[in-house]
């Protein structure tokens, strides 16, 4: 099974081309029109991805892991995090 690489904030089934909506039709006395249709799930998916950003707050724990790890103390309890990804143990 081939797992896809997936950047941060990318959630891979929002990444098909959306149809466009239909819009109104370009009036004819006035020449070409230039016109564009935005899907309202991609406007959702925008905003939404707004708010999360602006309301996202550090998780305190992941800050002291993170400090752990750069400092190179980090030690985790390799039997511990094998019974977690055999599940025997809950995460």
């Amino acid at each position: 099974m081939k797992i896809p690489e997936i950047g941060p904030g990318e959630i891979p089934q929002l990444k098909k081309a959306a149809r466009p909506r239909p819009t109104e039709a370009p009036k004819a006395a006035g020449g070409p029109t230039d016109t564009v249709a935005v899907a309202s799930d991609a406007l959702l998916v925008s905003r939404l991805r707004s708010k999360l950003t602006e309301q996202a707050a550090p998780n305190p724990r992941v800050e002291e892991l993170r400090e752990q790890v750069e400092q190179g103390t980090y030690q985790p309890d390799a039997g511990k995090l094998a019974r977690i990804l055999f599940g025997m143990e809950p995460a």
